[in-house]
């Protein structure tokens, strides 16, 4: 009787120590409020290379104006992709500034990602991803996952930050245009 009275005790002693921790690991987080001041907007738009150039349009703030454009381009055995920006609407941060020859070996090999060659910098054109078979040619972003590409539009002189989320598919086909985000406040 003794030793029941014993476990008693120990199994009581546990079940109020749980009772005193429990409380504690099932404590509601306490999230962080989402910032006013950044815009965020789910796009899921999907561009699909084929014989045909592919253009698809973005209205980032919904203006009425696309500052944005997607163009995916397969010739034959070839296939790049283009980030676009509306002369005076908007720019890109790239590591390439035209789509000549030298521009697409400059691009970058991580996918999406500012290099020192040419030099980084805000420019209306930009090479998302290029798959050349002759002379073989490939680099950009695809098969990497998301990539993050950096953009400025105007509303008037003001420049507005923003950043889109995209991911290239691995044969070099399909473009996922995820989603978006800017700043209403101009200039950060």
């Amino acid at each position: 009787m003794e030793n029941k009275s014993k476990k008693i005790a120990q199994y009581s002693a546990i079940a109020l120590a749980a009772s005193a921790i429990l409380p504690m690991a099932c404590k509601k987080e306490t999230k962080e409020a989402d910032d006013p001041n950044i815009i965020h907007r789910d796009l899921n738009k999907t561009l699909t290379l084929s014989s045909t150039t592919k253009i698809d349009s973005i209205d980032v703030n919904l203006d009425g104006i696309n500052e944005l454009a997607f163009i995916g381009v397969s010739i034959g055995s070839s296939d790049i992709t283009y980030l676009v920006a509306n002369p005076g609407q908007g720019l890109i941060f790239c590591d390439t500034t035209s789509v000549s020859s030298l521009k697409l070996a400059n691009a970058s090999d991580a996918g999406f990602t500012p290099l020192a060659l040419p030099s980084p910098q805000w420019n209306q054109y930009s090479v998302l991803d290029v798959n050349v078979v002759s002379p073989s040619l490939i680099k950009g972003a695809a098969g990497k996952g998301d990539k993050y590409v950096s953009f400025v539009i105007r509303n008037g002189l003001k420049p507005f930050y923003g950043w889109l989320r995209v991911n290239v598919s691995a044969d070099h086909k399909t473009v996922l245009i995820k989603d978006l985000a800017y700043s209403v406040l101009p200039e950060t």
